[in-house]
């Protein structure tokens, strides 16, 4: 239900949470609706409105291609009222919200899975030892893992079942890194152990990389980044048996920060002020920005820009193509 008061939009939807954490319902959404729109009302704005939308996103993906076709034949004026046609269904389905899965620990071992659309707490999980540390959670897709003390958990995002665990062979430095098929763990020693995700019992081969590992690793679907301490960035690609660095970026001074992902590019940062947007596969620098100061901090890809802070706590935006 949208409620609607000039420039003001509000939507009230059958899947919120009361207090309770119990979703609303149809009628509970068209209650506080009305309750809105009542209020409004009694202070004057006698023009607020409230509509009732049912959005099925596969209808609406069927509407656009339906309209798209029939736009790419039309002519003249037929071709503008068309693609008014097409923004309304596009902004209806950016209106949607996608399924969105917040994952929060604490320092007891303790996993809470949260609805990230209403805050409703989907399970709690205890995984690990509560006597253990554990690093930062990381998710990819339907699985997430967790490294509590020397043992690396891979889970269900589901329901948080541990589908497997493991004792690595070394020491963990930080944070693992997750591909499509497999969880890579930086060991201190400057290895970096790989597991497979559907089998955590499946051979794999270990990663050599000259300096130690104490930033952790992040990752894209099919590609693990991560900085060593000489201040070098190492890839390497996502194969059964991983057992040496695909490519290494090498900069002027150091890279103390962790590289970032968006597809088909990887960035990074240095501390001789460059901004690097390098071709994930194949490790080719595509540009090579230098801003004169430090840069200590990963950057953030977002749509067709990069963003990064620098060491003047001032934060930049850099366009990528």
């Amino acid at each position: 239900f949208i409620v609607t008061n000039g420039g003001t939009v509000e939507e009230f939807f059958e899947d919120d949470v009361d207090r309770f954490g119990r979703k609303i319902g149809v009628r509970g959404a068209q209650e506080r609706a009305n309750a809105r729109l009542e209020r409004y009302k009694s202070i004057g704005f006698d023009t607020a409105t409230v509509t009732r939308v049912v959005e099925d996103t596969k209808q609406l993906e069927a509407k656009l291609t339906d309209l798209q076709s029939k736009y790419d034949a039309a002519q003249g004026f037929e071709k503008v009222k068309l693609s008014q046609k097409i923004s309304a269904i596009k902004a209806r389905r950016n209106r949607l919200l996608p399924e969105i899965t917040l994952l929060a620990q604490n320092s007891s071992t303790m996993v809470q899975s949260i609805d990230g659309r209403n805050g409703k707490t989907n399970w709690i999980q205890q995984i690990g030892k509560r006597n253990h540390p554990s690093l930062p959670i990381v998710v990819k897709r339907d699985h997430f893992a967790i490294i509590n003390g020397s043992e690396v958990y891979c889970c269900l995002l589901e329901n948080g079942r541990v589908l497997w665990k493991h004792v690595c062979r070394g020491a963990p430095g930080n944070r693992a890194a997750m591909t499509k098929n497999s969880i890579f763990i930086p060991m201190v020693n400057g290895f970096i152990e790989q597991f497979q995700i559907k089998d955590g019992n499946a051979p794999t081969g270990d990663i050599v990389s000259i300096g130690n590992s104490f930033l952790g690793a992040t990752s894209s679907d099919s590609t693990v980044a991560w900085p060593s301490g000489r201040g070098e960035l190492n890839v390497a690609y996502d194969t059964r048996e991983a057992q040496v660095v695909s490519y290494r970026l090498v900069p002027k001074k150091k890279i103390v920060s962790n590289a970032a992902f968006l597809s088909p590019y990887l960035f990074a940062t240095s501390t001789d002020g460059s901004i690097y947007c390098l071709r994930e596969q194949g490790g080719t620098i595509m540009w090579d920005l230098p801003t004169g100061i430090p840069i200590s901090k990963s950057p953030v890809p977002v749509g067709k820009f990069v963003y990064y802070i620098d060491d003047n706590d001032v934060l930049n935006q850099v366009t990528i193509d």
